[in-house]
């Protein structure tokens, strides 16, 4: 359904992103050495808008909305990529209260807010207590929760989450929105602020207290004839995005919080990508820096913030790049330390994300790159990267292949499916008919090399470190969802101890493309694993019976030896279905807390015992 949805957006008339503020009197900034550098002006900022925007046709019509933490625990949270950067998501759990916000697929039968319901784990029910309304005409991209406070961020468009559609969509102007609310006490939930943002969400993340907002804005100009004659009359404020706080309009950022790209020439589409942050107790004040560049895709650690975007068109590009601007987070503002380009393509949809990670100080990038070679379409490599002294640049400190290390990761016109960066090794799943596992030595960083490799049927997407030697893979088989374990304890010998395999045909995990829908809960005992699968049972020619989708549970035995770990089914959670909308609800979720499991499909809330998943409890 995503994919379909992404071919349908392809076909859209699409625009990108912008951004604005107070004048700054024309007060020359300082040069710098980076593929950015902060404007001069505000003059030269108008400049580089109103230079852009005749490149464009037809801005003005809007675009269709489309309706590990390793410690042990005794409950389950949202998945993260990262320790310490928080994801929101549309359902989250704090171990008392159960958040629940509706998604662009949840049924329109649904009531529009955001449930909030108390557990009781050992009774294994769930009882609202109150609700805080959704309007209509928003979006619910996702929740963070945290210290008493709630942070929903809406948006007027919906374009797939990681970014399925970023690479090939320029965005049409649009809005997006922050809400927070004390929950302090979860029954009687308060407003505490909100704020309306012209521009396109693109991503977010949670570091501690603040929570960071990248969005994309085009001024939303005319583009004819007529209007491009007007066009030199237009200010720069008619330009830049706004804020608009308690009803009060005002500049979301001023020309001087903003960087310009230190190339050049045509600088193509009107796009600002603007960094917004905000303290979560202290939400009024938000604090943005701009940059007159796209984003397509979004990293963190604890430290930064990675944005980048594609070169040289689309993914079918035969000589694309990847252009990565750093911004650090050691301030209230994101503060720009610098870029690099390197071949091939980083963010193309999915798990991409993972294809990027910062390790000690230097940064770790997987690219793929689309060659005219009909023998081998696809050049798979690694970058390892890290900040130039004296300059506002990422320099490249290896690469993988290389004169050295020749071997290619991937067989000839293998794509890259699964990418997991782990300490000083990474993971990469490559696919074509067989599925090989490379691991990486990354020990050191200056003469990275493929140690080990292991060829099975299926791929993976999706990889989790269960510990330092055991691996988790989930993916497909013959278009049959299957999860799988990694034994990695040789570097050079990794092994499989064991996978399962879903019936039916076609099936599919949730996990394969979105995390959120992956839930672990690790014990000294066993490791419980709960996530979503869909699947079509396999009929006679002519017959129709519609696909069930079901919480499937998993147990990873013996984790303290990988050698005899091993893989177990532990019990399907199959609720009843109400309307064939919910069959084909493509989001779901789930917590476990002790011997508890809370399934969330379609905004309701089921549960059910850990080791009687046939005993469903609810909706709640």
């Amino acid at each position: 359904m995503r994919r379909l949805i992404l071919i349908l957006f392809a076909n859209l008339m699409m625009a990108g992103c912008g951004g604005g503020g107070e004048d700054d009197g024309g007060i020359a900034q300082p040069e710098v050495s980076g593929m950015l550098r902060k404007v001069r002006s505000a003059a030269e900022l108008e400049n580089s808008l109103k230079t852009s925007i005749p490149q464009v046709a037809g801005l003005s019509q809007p675009l269709p909305a489309v309706t590990t933490d390793g410690t042990i625990a005794d409950y389950s949270s949202t998945y993260t990529a990262e320790e310490g950067v928080d994801e929101f998501d549309f359902a989250r759990y704090d171990g008392n209260y159960l958040y629940v916000a509706p998604t662009p697929w949840t049924s329109s039968q649904m009531p529009r807010e955001i449930r909030v319901l108390k557990t009781e784990p050992l009774g294994g029910t769930a009882t609202q207590v109150s609700s805080i309304p959704v309007d209509n005409n928003q979006m619910v991209q996702g929740l963070y929760v945290a210290d008493g406070r709630l942070v929903m961020v809406t948006s007027q468009a919906y374009y797939l989450p990681f970014g399925d559609a970023w690479s090939i969509l320029i965005w049409q102007p649009t809005k997006s929105e922050i809400r927070v609310y004390d929950v302090s006490d979860p029954a009687h939930p308060a407003s505490v602020s909100r704020a309306e943002l012209d521009g396109v969400f693109v991503a977010s993340r949670r570091v501690g207290d603040r929570v960071y907002l990248v969005t994309r804005h085009s001024p939303s100009v005319p583009t004819d004839a007529t209007g491009r004659l007007l066009l030199a009359n237009v200010s720069l404020a008619e330009l830049l995005p706004k804020v608009s706080i308690a009803g009060r309009s005002q500049p979301l950022f001023a020309p001087s919080d903003c960087y310009i790209t230190n190339d050049g020439g045509f600088q193509g589409y009107p796009i600002l990508t603007t960094i917004t942050s905000f303290s979560m107790q202290n939400p009024a004040t938000l604090v943005s820096t701009c940059y007159d560049e796209a984003a397509n895709g979004v990293y963190a650690s604890t430290s930064a913030l990675y944005i980048s975007q594609p070169r040289d068109g689309l993914a079918s590009s035969s000589s694309s790049a990847t252009r990565i601007h750093k911004f650090a987070l050691t301030g209230s503002a994101p503060t720009y330390e610098g870029s690099v380009e390197v071949p091939g393509l980083l963010w193309m949809g999915g798990q991409s994300d993972f294809r990027i990670s910062e390790y000690q100080g230097m940064l770790r990038v997987m690219t793929t790159e689309f060659m005219d070679d009909p023998l081998d379409r696809q050049d798979h490599r690694l970058f390892v990267l890290r900040p130039k002294s004296n300059a506002l640049a990422l320099e490249v400190v290896s690469k993988l292949p290389n004169a050295a290390h020749p071997e290619e990761l991937g067989k000839p016109n293998e794509g890259l499916f699964g990418v997991r960066f782990v300490g000083d090794r990474a993971y990469a799943i490559t696919f074509r008919q067989m599925d090989p596992l490379y691991v990486l030595d990354l020990a050191n960083p200056a003469d990275p090399r493929i140690a080990g490799e292991l060829e099975i049927p299926g791929f993976s997407t999706f990889l989790h470190p269960v510990t330092e030697n055991l691996l988790l893979g989930v993916g497909s088989d013959a278009s049959k969802a299957k999860i799988e374990l990694f034994d990695v304890t040789h570097i050079g010998q990794p092994q499989s101890r064991g996978s399962v395999v879903l019936d039916g045909w076609p099936s599919y995990f949730e996990a394969e493309w979105d995390r959120h829908a992956f839930t672990y809960l690790p014990a000294e005992a066993a490791d419980r694993i709960a996530v979503p699968g869909t699947v079509y049972p396999v009929l006679s020619p002519g017959v129709y019976v519609p696909p069930q989708t079901s919480l499937y549970q998993f147990e990873i035995l013996g984790k303290q030896n990988a050698g005899s770990a091993s893989l177990q089914v532990a019990g399907v959670v199959a609720p009843p279905v109400a309307s064939e909308s919910e069959i084909y609800d493509s989001s779901s979720r789930s917590f476990i807390h002790g011997d508890t499991v809370y399934f969330v499909r379609n905004g309701k809330v089921w549960s059910t015992s850990w080791f009687a998943p046939s005993q469903v409890q609810g909706p709640f």
